[in-house]
This record gives C-alpha cells, structure tokens and sequence, in this order.
C-alpha cells in the first residue's frame, strides 16, 4: 500500500509569515487510507501538536491546547490543490505544498513512519 498522506499543505497565517504565539499552524492532510491508519495519523499529529504546544510555551510563555489546526480530507473528489482548498474553505493561492515521498524532510519521514502498513510499503 501507498502512503496514505497523498499531499500536506500549509495555510492560513503561517503560510503567509504573519504569526504570533498563539497562532497555529494550520494543516490540510489529503488522506486515502483506512480508518485505522487515519486514527494513527490523528493520535501521531495531537502528540506533536502537544510538544510543539510546550516548546512554545517554554519559548514564548504563551499557553496552548495544541498548535496543530489539522484538517484531513479525502475521498475520490479531491484532486488537487484547488479541491482540497474547496474543503477547508482557504483560497487556492493560500496553500503551499509540503514535500513528502523521496524528497528528505522530517515531516514525511515521520509520516511514512506512523502505521506498520506504511512503514512497510515506505521500504519496498
């Protein structure tokens, strides 16, 4: 099986480098995989919300739930930057792909990594 993450975007506020401490960093995850992979996904992004949360509070004073405003989305009717935009009520332009896939970044790295399934298929 494939990566169940097919795209990551940024947006919102961080994406455009207008930020604060308490401002969160805004996710769209498109995601075609099972529910088991999708809960893993969930439980593995609120942790890092939580320690991201931390670091920021020991850097900043700032206090937060979570820095993490994830929305995942899928189905056979996303197709694209402009579709996923259409589900997370954000303009196109707004959002930025992040890497994933060979190219070395952390965030796909540990994403590859959350299920056995997919670290499984990662490797092959």
């Amino acid at each position: 099986m494939n990566n169940p993450a097919r795209a990551i975007y940024i947006f919102g506020e961080p994406k455009a480098g207008v930020v604060s401490p308490g401002s969160p960093i805004k996710l769209a995850v498109h995601f075609q995989g099972t529910s088991q992979q999708r809960k893993e996904l969930e439980i593995w992004l609120q942790g890092w919300s939580l320690s991201l949360a931390e670091m920021n509070y020991l850097r900043t004073g700032f206090h937060s739930e979570g820095l993490l405003d994830v929305h995942i989305v899928g189905g056979e009717d996303v197709k694209g930057t402009v579709s996923v935009a259409a589900k997370v009520n954000a303009p196109p332009d707004d959002l930025q792909e992040l890497p994933l896939g060979n190219k070395p970044s952390f965030l796909s790295a540990a994403l590859r990594g959350f299920s056995p399934s997919v670290m499984a298929s990662a490797t092959q």
